[in-house]
């Protein structure tokens, strides 16, 4: 009996550890969609700096031909720095996605092993409450 005690607490402090697990999972998950968020808005910003930068360059066609050579050659710096920014931007938000879908992966593993251990719980406490009922009959007896 204090063997099958043993492993019911053992088993309620494995369940209370994936539960924290599952919590811990569920706030990095948070943690991360959050952080996607922030890139997003980031390649928001881009964008619309981008769009501030070809307003610029129809600016500059109409002034003179050789300020207008200079000020191509310095936007067109500028958008290569834009297109290099955006790319790292997409690369992290591509990586952010990819751990959260790896994150989820985990969390429904955790899931099931909850749940397996739950049943075994369960089965144990069937049992238990068996034997403590074959007890009490054979005393009657």
């Amino acid at each position: 009996m204090s063997r099958i005690g043993t492993l019911e607490k053992d088993l309620v402090e494995l369940v209370r550890k994936v539960d924290s697990l599952i919590v811990l999972s569920r706030r990095e998950v948070d943690r991360k969609a959050q952080m996607a968020q922030k890139i997003e808005n980031l390649m928001e910003e881009l964008t619309l700096e981008k769009e501030k930068n070809f307003k610029l360059k129809m600016e500059l066609e109409t002034i003179r031909e050789g300020t207008v050579e200079k000020g191509l050659a310095e936007l067109k710096g500028q958008l290569e720095s834009m297109n290099v920014l955006l790319r790292r931007e997409a690369d992290g938000k591509a990586q952010m996605v990819q751990k959260i879908e790896n994150l989820m992966e985990e969390m429904i593993l955790e899931k099931e092993k909850n749940f397996k251990l739950k049943m075994i719980l369960e089965t144990i406490n069937f049992v238990s409450s068996g034997a403590s009922t074959n007890a009490a009959a054979a005393s009657i007896d």
